[in-house]
């Protein structure tokens, strides 16, 4: 007998590039916290100019159990905070075994 596995969105990952700035992890961060949303993973490097490449930061947030609607309404909310550059959502998948 074969088992059968289905892929399941079990979590997003937004990836954000920002500005350098003493506020922008608290913003960012804060999106979550007005949705009672604590984050699984949380990752912010600082990564110094190099040649044309100006400085940055970049936050990586993994959050799981958001539906749909929310994920596009916090992607939105992120892109208008000053200082981002620009955000990517990726979902992540697990595979789950089919009834």
């Amino acid at each position: 007998m074969d088992a059968q596995f289905e892929l399941s969105p079990s979590s997003i990952q937004y990836f954000i590039t920002a500005d350098v700035d003493p506020g922008v992890i608290s913003r960012v961060t804060e999106l979550f916290a007005l949705r009672s949303i604590v984050p699984d993973y949380l990752k912010v490097s600082r990564y110094k100019k190099t040649g044309t490449i100006p400085e940055s930061l970049s936050i990586d947030i993994r959050v799981s159990g958001l539906d749909v609607h929310t994920q596009d309404v916090i992607l939105q909310k992120l892109n208008s905070i000053v200082c981002v550059q620009c955000v990517r959502k990726e979902a992540i998948f697990k595979s789950v075994r089919a009834a």
